[in-house]
């Protein structure tokens, strides 16, 4: 009995030692978190975005007009940044939406349809087998019926 025991303790401590050996060296090249992550993540938010938002929103413009494409995209965000904690004015988010609204349907206009695709014909239906008729299985005694 004794050398069972030994026998497994045996194997016990060889795949110990295999999990740990292929194991240890992934949890030691984890890297630690940096400090500068730390600061960036709890660091204070920047003061001057009355100025700043803005600035960012008139840089848009300075990317030119790309067919189009960003002028609804910059005057909506110069119109939200405009009006700080308040909401737009309704008669400007009326406009804002006709330009959107105008801006998708041109976009949307040069996107080719898809094609139709063709609806497979539905399965033909099978008339139900008699147990009997069904095969054997090895170790299950014959159907009835």
């Amino acid at each position: 009995m004794r050398l069972l025991a030994t026998r497994r303790i045996t194997v016990l401590a060889i795949f110990a030692a295999l999990s740990l050996g292929t194991a240890g060296p992934a949890l030691a090249a984890a890297p630690p978190p940096s400090a500068t992550a730390d600061r960036a993540v709890h660091g204070p938010l920047p003061v001057d975005t009355d100025t700043a938002l803005p600035a960012r929103a008139e840089a848009l413009d300075d990317l030119g007009d790309l067919d189009g494409v960003l002028t609804p995209v910059s005057e909506l965000v110069a119109a939200a940044l405009t009006a700080g904690a308040a909401r737009p004015s309704a008669v400007d988010a009326a406009a804002l939406k006709v330009k959107v609204a105008a801006f998708v349907a041109e976009v949307m206009a040069g996107v080719p349809a898809l094609p139709a695709l063709p609806v497979p014909a539905p399965p033909p239906t099978l008339p139900p087998t008699p147990a009997s008729q069904l095969p054997a299985l090895p170790g299950m005694p014959p159907p009835v019926g």
